[in-house]
């Protein structure tokens, strides 16, 4: 991919979109393009900082804590989203894994570098823009925490649904490709998920699609979330 197609590519996504072409010119000089295949690790919980962050172009990240007994999935990034900011901002090791999901090509640009350009950058769009992809990701691991917290299953479902959603009416929710990685997400067994799932259909809450779920009434599924089953 060339110069000129890297910086096109920045200019369309969110946290880079309000940046000059002057500005990204400047970003992607030295950048390189890197691929990883499917459960290929991008980066380790523990692993020291290599000095670079990557945006994907295409496929998905997923990013999880390596546990004892489990992996524990905690979110997952595609197009246009950027992953490896915590130890650039922090000045500490990776906090986390991070691995793709399917085949996912990156580009790899200079920490420093990406710093500089926001700190000089005189559009304050910028700035706003990086630090909202920034908020977001912290209220999604706060849901991930509220989540953890719920009692059963079929709560910690309904959780998870809705925090794939933010539309007030019905929703699609996009499922990953495993059914495992809910299950996962959510601390359940693969079949009590699939009974879980079963459930909330039955009670007309929800309704199940090839690789998505329809939300149909989403004050019940609030409302499920709240009481134990």
């Amino acid at each position: 991919m060339h110069q000129n197609e890297i910086v096109n590519t920045l200019m369309r996504q969110p946290c880079f979109g309000a940046m000059d072409v002057v500005s990204l010119t400047r970003l992607v000089h030295g950048s390189r393009i890197e691929v990883l295949d499917r459960k290929e690790a991008l980066f380790c919980k523990g692993q020291p900082f290599s000095g670079r962050i990557h945006v994907i172009l295409a496929g998905r990240i997923q990013i999880f804590l390596p546990m004892v007994n489990n992996d524990r999935p905690l979110c997952y990034l595609g197009q246009g989203e950027f992953v490896g900011e915590v130890p650039l901002l922090l000045g500490c090791n990776h906090e986390y894994t991070a691995k793709a999901y399917q085949r996912t090509h990156l580009l790899s640009l200079d920490g420093q570098s990406c710093l500089q350009c926001l700190t000089q950058h005189t559009n304050p769009d910028a700035v706003r823009d990086f630090l909202k992809v920034m908020a977001r990701r912290q209220q999604h691991l706060m849901q991930v925490i509220e989540t953890s917290k719920l009692k059963t299953p079929r709560q910690r479902l309904a959780s998870y649904l809705l925090q794939c959603s933010c539309s007030p009416e019905g929703d699609t929710v996009h499922l990953p490709d495993r059914k495992q990685d809910i299950a996962a997400q959510i601390d359940c067994a693969s079949s009590t998920l699939s009974r879980a799932l079963s459930d909330l259909q039955s009670l007309q809450v929800i309704r199940l699609q090839r690789g998505s779920v329809q939300i149909m009434d989403r004050s019940r599924l609030m409302d499920l979330r709240a009481m134990p089953s």
